[in-house]
């Protein structure tokens, strides 16, 4: 199939890797990347972010995936979008890169679960998993000034995301996008799921809201600047 965003031409093949997430195209709408910046994406899939960081001036830009299966996706969008500055690295988070870079991109799993589901979406048991290895991690890899931006779901504990920024971080949340909470959505991924969410809003884990009938949670893209 073929996906376009922002003049960005994608082939994805039989949706592997996945087809790019609501989730994407927020973050996608609101990173900034400097001429001349080194960029990392991590968790690229099938490369969109990396190719947009490609035509908004980036030098290089770093594709990381877990998923060796996205080398020849990445490869084959970045020919298609003229983004010849794109190199892929198979590895966990930031562990394959080598040289400190400008700005780091992240969507990351966050779906939280009591039990593990597809590991695209797992994120832990509060979802926090992999967004807090990032913030962790993330000042031993960046340039002075080094700015991450990255997604976070309301439903993902951004209580104790929040905690784990601010000790390193300056914090902006740049974009904030309300979605409906549907229950048949969360069963679909795991019988009892979207019981479990609601009991991590009772334990301030989550925030979900009742509005026009209807429960809600947010999306938030994130911008980090290192301290």
């Amino acid at each position: 199939m073929n996906y376009k965003f922002k003049n960005i031409n994608i082939k994805i093949k039989n949706l592997k890797p996945y087809k790019p997430s609501i989730l994407t195209e927020l973050l996608g709408s609101n990173i900034e990347v400097k001429k001349n910046s080194l960029v990392a994406d991590i968790g690229t899939g099938c490369g969109i972010l990396a190719i947009l960081a490609s035509k908004l001036g980036a030098k290089k830009v770093y594709a990381v995936d877990v998923d060796e299966n996205c080398k020849i996706p990445i490869e084959l969008n970045s020919k298609i979008n003229n983004a010849n500055n794109i190199i892929f690295l198979h590895g966990s988070m930031l562990k394959p890169l080598k040289e400190k870079v400008d700005v780091i991109i992240a969507n990351l799993p966050q779906m939280p679960s009591n039990r593990k589901i597809d590991f695209h979406r797992y994120g832990s048991a509060d979802g926090t998993k992999y967004n807090a290895e990032l913030i962790k991690t993330a000042p031993k890899y960046l340039r002075k000034n080094g700015v991450v931006f990255f997604s976070l779901m309301s439903i993902s504990n951004p209580a104790g995301v929040f905690k784990l920024l601010k000790s390193r971080f300056y914090i902006a949340i740049v974009a904030v996008k309300e979605r409906e909470f549907d229950k048949r959505r969360y069963e679909k991924l795991s019988k009892g799921l979207s019981n479990y969410i609601f009991e991590l809003n009772e334990q301030n884990k989550a925030i979900l809201y009742f509005r026009n009938k209807k429960w809600h949670y947010v999306n938030y893209i994130i911008k980090a600047t290192l301290k």
